[in-house]
């Protein structure tokens, strides 16, 4: 007998989960963290479970009432509160 175990886990891009969120009829839901690579990360973990994946991601997000500076285009400048 051969007994296997592992994890399932993936990243989707905000593209690829709008598109399985519309597929499977979930609304995505987005943890805003202050990196956007991270946003998706944390993200849209209905999704991931219906899709398979057997991890649920957790990360850090923004504090209530934030809002980011703009610096100039598409540049924010990142307060990170660090004590």
């Amino acid at each position: 007998m051969v007994i296997l175990t592992g994890t399932l886990q993936f990243d989707l891009c905000r593209q690829l989960t709008e598109a399985f969120g519309k597929k499977l009829r979930i609304v995505p839901d987005y943890s805003l963290s202050y990196y956007e690579d991270l946003t998706y990360r944390i993200s849209a973990n209905a999704i991931r479970t219906v899709m398979g994946s057997d991890v649920i991601v957790v990360g850090g997000t923004v504090p209530s009432g934030y809002i980011p500076e703009a610096v100039s285009g598409n540049v924010q400048k990142m307060n990170l509160a660090c004590i």
